[in-house]
């Protein structure tokens, strides 16, 4: 993990304890929905823990959940807009070259004690002028100017993000390939780009705009050079089973979609 982006979403992690999981109505809301058996929270510090994709743990006695929060701090907005899509990491470059292991944060086998991901919009308090690389972003992390006033959030289950995105892959390679990482193995073999950004549309919907659309997207000009499947936000809308905001200002919005 970049030492920016890490900063950047503990400065995530740390609003939405202050703001989502640690208010009585988030506390009610998920103690309603698992029958009263709900004890609390618990943020991970334990580094094996971390590594296995464990931020937060939502404590039912023994049948807990375990959250990773993916946080879009290369993209915070301001005045109310929002980004209409969010990119799930299917490989890496750098993870091939290095050590052998193909798969980004979705199939990779690391991470097997994810149940739920909890993606997450950043609102600020106002626009900036960095853009949207790493190094500009970096610059945004680091200065006192700015401060997250709202976060918007889906809590989304595991296995359901990963079947969405295996059914959308297989739709489009299904005459060649059996399953999801066999496409994502070709992909990486077959299909590295040359120029800064190359992006695949598998979208078979041709009426939603570009940015609410699904497709694939290596981004070269990040130095792991990692292969994204970029959804739009409608598409996880209907897979999520919660929609969360919290605010800075005001206790936090929570609604059950499923």
């Amino acid at each position: 993990m970049n030492r920016e982006d890490s900063k950047g979403e503990k400065l995530v992690s740390d609003f939405l304890s202050n703001h989502l999981y640690s208010t009585d109505e988030f506390y009610k809301f998920i103690n309603e929905q698992s029958n009263n058996n709900y004890k609390g929270y618990k943020y991970i510090t334990n580094k094996e823990d971390q590594e296995s994709g464990i931020d937060v743990k939502l404590l039912f006695g023994n049948n807990n959940l375990n959250i990773d929060e993916k946080s879009a701090i290369h993209y915070a907005r301001a005045n109310g807009s929002e980004l209409q899509s969010f990119a799930a990491e299917l490989a890496t470059k750098n993870k091939i070259n290095a050590s052998g292991q193909l798969y980004g944060w979705l199939f990779n086998d690391q991470y097997f004690n994810t149940n739920y991901y909890l993606f997450n919009w950043i609102h600020i308090n106002k626009p900036t002028n960095f853009g949207t690389t790493r190094k500009t972003c970096d610059e945004f992390w680091k200065s006192n100017d700015y401060k997250i006033t709202k976060v918007h959030s889906y809590f989304i289950k595991k296995s359901v993000l990963q079947r969405f995105v295996e059914n959308k892959l297989m739709d489009k390679y299904n005459s060649n390939f059996k399953s999801a990482k066999e496409i994502v193995n070709y992909l990486c073999k077959n299909n590295l780009p040359k120029n800064k950004q190359i992006i695949y549309p598998i979208d078979k919907n041709v009426h939603k705009k570009w940015d609410e659309t699904v497709r694939l997207q290596w981004s070269r000009y990040l130095s792991e050079c990692p292969l994204n499947i970029v959804i739009g936000k409608s598409y996880l809308k209907d897979i999520a089973k919660f929609d969360f905001t919290s605010y800075i200002d005001r206790e936090p919005s929570l609604i059950k979609l499923k």
